[in-house]
């Protein structure tokens, strides 16, 4: 008896359709798309991503306009003069208004932009819930229906470069601003003028008593040297920006001298407004960050490094030298 296998019928590739991830076609605008990719500060990214987060779907907002001057002749397209001056909105009040451009190239160099946008689902013309087994049993109790995004190519970027703040007397007065502000304290003291004697101590479970009823130790504690007492930040910014004015380089022991502070506070301080030099003939110093130099005039100081002597007056390093070296004379000596 000859037993004829029956054939296996497949569906049609056409009806093998994904409902719950629909293809979606990639958008590719024109050829004449063309875009810019700036490397900008951090403080105008923040402040750009804080407006791009702030604002309404569908809004545009105009930040500000470019400025391009034409290459001259024979200059390279690398050479020539782009500024990014940003408009006068409130949103943009934090941060200088003018930025000079360095290119990097001028040429496409396979750099694109893409964008993703949400698309809406479609929406059942019966308004009713399907029938069958729920999502929740079918995925899972965490399952979360898919938000379905379209992918599109924007532009070629044939233009890159890094934008740099123009010091002008905005840039200084925001830098002013800042310098003011960092010198604010975050965090105040209070002082208490009574206390009550009969708290207890934390973890004795016994009263105090008397403040003077407290024993102490019989070993003879070592009072530690030059043990000073923090100042305010304010009243220490404003030290650091006399100690300034005069030289370009401050060590952290000779600022301790100087203004009667401990290291760990003055060390604190200065790295918010000045760089520590590990090489060269100023090592093992602290000078002033370029934007906070240029608010103080640091560069009409004298490029020298504070030195401190035993006596406690201030001396540079090159007049150390000079004294050391008068200290020798030249002795003849008989035949």
């Amino acid at each position: 008896m000859v037993y004829i296998k029956p054939e296996i019928k497949l569906d049609s590739p056409e009806e093998e359709k994904d409902v719950f991830e629909p293809e979606t076609e990639l958008y590719i605008p024109g050829d004449d798309t063309q875009a810019w990719l700036i490397r900008v500060p951090r403080d105008v990214w923040h402040t750009w991503s804080n407006i791009y987060d702030n604002a309404p779907d569908g809004t545009k907002i105009s930040l500000g306009r470019m400025w391009v001057r034409n290459p001259k002749a024979q200059q390279s397209p690398l050479d020539q003069e782009v500024r990014i001056i940003l408009n006068d909105i409130p949103q943009q009040m934090g941060v200088p208004k003018k930025y000079e451009m360095k290119l990097d190239t001028t040429d496409y160099s396979n750099v694109v932009v893409f964008s993703e946008s949400d698309l809406e689902r479609p929406r059942s013309n019966s308004g009713l819930k399907p029938g069958g087994i729920s999502k929740e049993d079918r995925y899972g109790p965490g399952y979360k229906t898919q938000v379905l995004k379209r992918t599109g190519l924007m532009s070629k970027v044939v233009h890159m470069g890094k934008a740099m703040h123009v010091q002008d007397a905005n840039y200084n007065a925001l830098r002013r601003k800042q310098w003011e502000e960092s010198a604010v304290p975050k965090q105040k003291a209070t002082y208490i003028d009574q206390v009550d004697k009969n708290l207890l101590q934390a973890g004795s479970g016994l009263s105090m008593g008397g403040l003077g009823s407290s024993r102490r130790s019989k070993g003879k504690k070592r009072d530690a040297p030059d043990k000073f007492v923090r100042m305010e930040k304010a009243d220490l910014m404003r030290g650091l920006e006399a100690c300034f004015r005069k030289y370009q380089y401050w060590s952290t022991a000779t600022l301790r001298l100087e203004l009667k502070q401990p290291e760990a506070w003055i060390k604190e301080t200065l790295e918010e407004i000045a760089t520590f030099v590990r090489t060269g003939d100023f090592a093992s110093t602290w000078k002033l960050k370029p934007e906070y130099a240029n608010v103080l005039h640091n560069h009409e100081a004298l490029e020298a490094v504070a030195k401190v002597e035993s006596g406690g007056e201030l001396m540079t390093r090159d007049e150390d030298e000079d004294e050391g070296e008068d200290e020798f004379e030249d002795v003849g000596t008989n035949p």
